[in-house]
């Protein structure tokens, strides 16, 4: 099977081609096949983007295991954010631990979700306050 960048540049070919013979109705109708395999090529392009997304967040939930109230990929130390899988089922980032005046917590950089703790050491250990379930914020 040949590629749509193989089809497009014979498409381009035939179109030299008809450019010769001067024949104009049959060089718009090539330019607008020309045109049409572009579009399917982008198409596909972008469903081939969506299946490899797709696949790596299968992988990546195979990976995953949930200890409350966070997700740990299997070897990975460092809790994901529950709020960002759970929610969007985005491909968490890290939580990273920040300390402020009053409060300990573990914030997700990509939505901003905040779990207060009283220790930083472990993300799931002795959480202080939050939302409805009592460890959110």
């Amino acid at each position: 099977m040949i590629g749509v960048d193989e089809v497009v540049k014979r498409f381009q070919e035939l179109g030299e081609l008809v450019k010769k013979f001067n024949d104009i109705p049959l060089n718009r109708r090539i330019l607008d096949l020309e045109n049409e395999v572009i579009d399917l090529a982008r198409e596909k392009r972008r469903s081939d983007e969506e299946i490899e997304e797709l696949r790596a967040k299968l992988n990546f939930k195979g990976k995953l295991e949930f200890k409350s109230p966070f997700y740990y990929q299997e070897g990975d130390k460092t809790a994901f954010c529950a709020k960002c899988w759970e929610g969007k089922e985005k491909l968490a980032s890290h939580l990273v631990f920040k300390e402020g005046d009053y409060a300990k917590r573990w914030s997700c950089p990509q939505c901003g979700w905040h779990y207060e703790v009283s220790k930083p050491e472990s993300p799931g250990s002795n959480f202080m306050y939050g939302g409805p379930q009592g460890w959110m914020r």
